[in-house]
């Protein structure tokens, strides 16, 4: 009986030591600076990964006298980040993106037609960043909460102006619709540059943009009185990985 009785508390004498062992080996270990010495991943010295980000066109007073058609403008990118841990708490980044700007117009925007017409500018370009991060707080093996700030730029290389006509019948029949389509025409400038700022938690972030550079060029600026398209966006950011 006695036998029994100190295997009984040597067994549980080592029971409780082991798990009293694995209690402390896991309140001990930080997990965060585990992820911080990695080469690799999320929060390793180098990271890759691919985002999507759509942005909306914020007209101030001034440029509202233009007839942009707010509701449906948007500048939709795809591409691919890449950030290098400078310290814990910052990294430098730069990415390169392709993107295509939708701006529609509820009336005549630079070229007049007969009837009632809506005219739209899609331009296509390729663009980089070049911007500073910091982590707020602890991330471990995530993103975790981010503020991004630094400048972009991009060269356009194609645009397409569409004008869609509605032609009302005196008659009251059917009105007669017709599109126009103008390639790359020269109203553009090549090259666009800006600043930028971007709060972010995870995958999803937020960014505003400021545009430095006109986007129309001086003869296309001539029919506008001299107001370029809305410089400042705001916008929406989800990075695939």
């Amino acid at each position: 009986m006695k036998k029994i009785i100190l295997t009984t508390l040597i067994i549980a004498s080592f029971a409780i030591d082991a798990f009293s062992q694995r209690e402390i080996l896991y309140e001990d270990v930080d997990n965060y600076t585990v992820y911080q010495k990695q080469k690799f991943g999320v929060n390793g010295k180098y990271f890759f990964y691919n985002y999507a980000s759509i942005d909306f066109l914020m007209p101030s007073v001034y440029e509202k006298q233009l007839p942009v058609r707010y509701g449906q403008n948007y500048h939709f990118s795809y591409g691919f980040k890449f950030k290098f841990k400078i310290f814990n708490w910052l990294s430098l980044g730069t990415d390169f993106n392709y993107s295509f700007k939708n701006i529609a117009f509820d009336d005549i925007f630079l070229f007049e037609v007969n009837g009632k017409q809506k005219d739209k500018l899609l331009i296509n370009s390729l663009g980089t960043e070049l911007f500073f991060r910091t982590i707020i707080g602890r991330a471990g093996n995530s993103m975790g909460k981010f503020i991004d700030f630094g400048g972009f730029g991009s060269v356009n290389f194609s645009n397409i102006y569409t004008i869609k006509i509605t032609n009302n019948n005196p008659l009251g029949l059917q009105a007669k619709k017709e599109k126009l389509q103008y390639k790359n025409i020269n109203i553009v400038e090549p090259f666009l540059y800006g600043a930028l700022f971007r709060v972010g938690v995870g995958h999803f972030s937020l960014s505003a943009k400021y545009r430095f550079s006109d986007l129309l060029k001086n003869t296309a600026l001539q029919e506008t009185n001299n107001i370029d398209l809305p410089k400042f966006t705001i916008g929406v950011e989800i990075g695939l990985f």
